[in-house]
């Protein structure tokens, strides 16, 4: 079927290893681990191959360009993350539902990489959208939630909206202090 092999059974072994489940949790396990620009070239690598085996709006391909964008970001690239996840975000919402759970993460990480850039008025918008979402579809003490709670919080902060950065930091105390002590025993 293409030129990587990634459908192919004759070289499924090593297709496999390119684009398969194996890449994608080896890229992975890089990512957890911190080492972020160690998993940079297999990333890149990985989305590539998906792309050109199973095409640029495939679920697959989508994922991993992701995990790429998760990387770069987590390297501090993040204006190449933002235009990746920028770029992707309309497929992904097509192709796997606006509420699917890799879009609405790739909508978290986008509001991350703002954040990052110091776009608090623009991060602000989006996770005033994002988190009603986020929150139905995973409920509050979902780890994503808080931590894109959080960041709402500082961006309200950083664009001098005191009342209401307030509002939410207060709302949102009780469920940190629950989930930390939770983790914590």
């Amino acid at each position: 079927f293409s030129a990587a092999g990634c459908r192919t059974t004759r070289v499924k072994e090593d297709s496999e290893r390119d684009c398969g489940p194996k890449a994608f949790n080896h890229v992975l396990a890089l990512h957890q681990a911190g080492k972020f620009a160690e998993a940079e070239t297999p990333a890149r690598a990985l989305a590539a191959a998906r792309s050109q085996a199973y095409g640029a709006g495939a679920a697959e391909t989508l994922r991993a360009q992701t995990l790429l964008a998760k990387i770069l970001q987590s390297e501090g690239k993040n204006a190449e993350a933002g235009a990746l996840l920028r770029q992707q975000l309309p497929v992904m919402s097509r192709v796997l539902g606006a509420r699917q759970e890799d879009t609405l993460r790739c909508r978290s990480t986008l509001c991350q990489v703002l954040s990052a850039e110091n776009k608090n008025a623009e991060a602000a918008r989006a996770l005033r959208s994002l988190i009603p979402l986020e929150t139905q579809e995973f409920g509050i003490a979902d780890r994503y939630v808080l931590v894109d709670r959080m960041t709402f919080v500082a961006a309200l902060y950083e664009t001098e909206k005191w009342p209401e950065a307030e509002k939410e930091a207060r709302d949102l105390l009780p469920h940190l202090e629950r989930e930390i002590g939770r983790r914590s025993e």
